[in-house]
Parts: C-alpha cells; sequence; structure tokens
C-alpha cells in the first residue's frame, strides 16, 4: 500500500534511467540481478514499473560496473521539492541505504537460524 502513496505523490523520490546514457551499457544485467522485485530497470528509459520500490540497488549495481558518475541509473524526485535532487540523493545514501542494510543482515540472521 504505501509503494501506491510513492506513485501518486507529487514530492516522492523514484529511479529514473537516463536515455542518454543507455549507450553506456554493458548489458552485464547487474541492475537486474540485483533487484529483489524482479523488475527490469533498464525498460524504465521507455516506461515505469509500478513493481518497483525505489531502493537504489540497481544504481548501486551499475554505478559499480560503469562508475559512479556514468551509471545509467539515479535518484530523482518528482514534482515539487525544495530539496534539489542531488541533496536528496545524499540524504538517500546517509539514511536509508544503511538501515536498508541492517534490514537485510537481520533478515539475513533470522533465515540461517
Amino acid at each position: 500500500m504505501m509503494m501506491m502513496f510513492g506513485w501518486v505523490s507529487p514530492v516522492s523520490v523514484r529511479i529514473k534511467a537516463h536515455e542518454d546514457r543507455l549507450g553506456f551499457c554493458t548489458d552485464c544485467r547487474g541492475c537486474e540481478k540485483a533487484c529483489f522485485m524482479n523488475v527490469k530497470p533498464r525498460g524504465f528509459a521507455s516506461r515505469k514499473n509500478i513493481n518497483c520500490v525505489n531502493c537504489g540497488e540497481c544504481i548501486e549495481a551499475c554505478s559499480k560496473e560503469l562508475g559512479a558518475d556514468r551509471g545509467i541509473f539515479s535518484f530523482t524526485n518528482s514534482g515539487i521539492s525544495s530539496l534539489p535532487a542531488s541533496e536528496i540523493r545524499d540524504k538517500i545514501h546517509s539514511t536509508l541505504i544503511p538501515a536498508k542494510q541492517k534490514l537485510r543482515k537481520e533478515l539475513f540472521e533470522e533465515t540461517s537460524n
């Protein structure tokens, strides 16, 4: 349900595929392998997938393959926001990603017990 609010919210943060960078893609499929929702992130250039939870795993995978400033994907703010996209990205990387890693670790520990 929360995912739906993100799609209709005028100030949500979303994953954007940059069409002008698609030529840099090496077809490693790292973005697809990293996506736990089984979304095909490279398709974002033509259309959005409602199953995407905007976790940023595809951004990390692509940046590892192509380099930090050459990746196909990035976070973008969709609409009215007082923060520029770069500041939003920094906030996400400093808060959301560590929380996601902690949750992943906790889930792994639960499943291994």
